[in-house]
């Protein structure tokens, strides 16, 4: 066997094996992306959460709206970052505000729906906090 022989074996062998580190090195950028962006995100989500509760209590629509805003961009970053498990209950949070959105915003019942749904979705990430906290 020639030299040259070798090295296109060895070249074979080496491109899965490239591939492969390329997967686990994706996984292992999204396991710590996850774990340094969830407190962001679940701090600003829960600012804005007892924003949007003022708002509902003193019925004021504007600013029921700009929380709105901010929860929905929340949300959708969120959304890109959370696993498959949780990401059904981000996007029937996103959907559940934008129906609101799309409606009168001085409905109460409505927005206290999307508050609710959203201090569902904070205590969830409170969860998945302390869940990679162990791994």
């Amino acid at each position: 066997m020639t030299l040259s022989q070798i090295a296109d074996i060895a070249s074979l062998i080496g491109l899965p094996v490239t591939f492969w580190v390329l997967y686990e090195t994706h996984l292992i950028r999204q396991h710590f992306s996850l774990r340094a962006r969830i407190p962001e995100l679940r701090t600003a989500l829960a600012e804005q959460t007892k924003t949007l509760l003022s708002a509902i209590q003193s019925r004021n629509s504007g600013d029921a709206h700009e929380s709105l805003a901010a929860i929905t961009a929340l949300l959708r970053n969120l959304e890109k970052k959370v696993g498959a498990a949780h990401k059904q209950t981000v996007t029937e949070a996103i959907q559940k505000i934008e129906a609101v959105t799309s409606q009168r915003l001085s409905d109460t019942r409505s927005l206290r729906g999307t508050y609710e749904a959203t201090l569902g979705i904070v205590v969830t990430l409170e969860q998945v906090e302390r869940d990679l906290a162990w791994k």
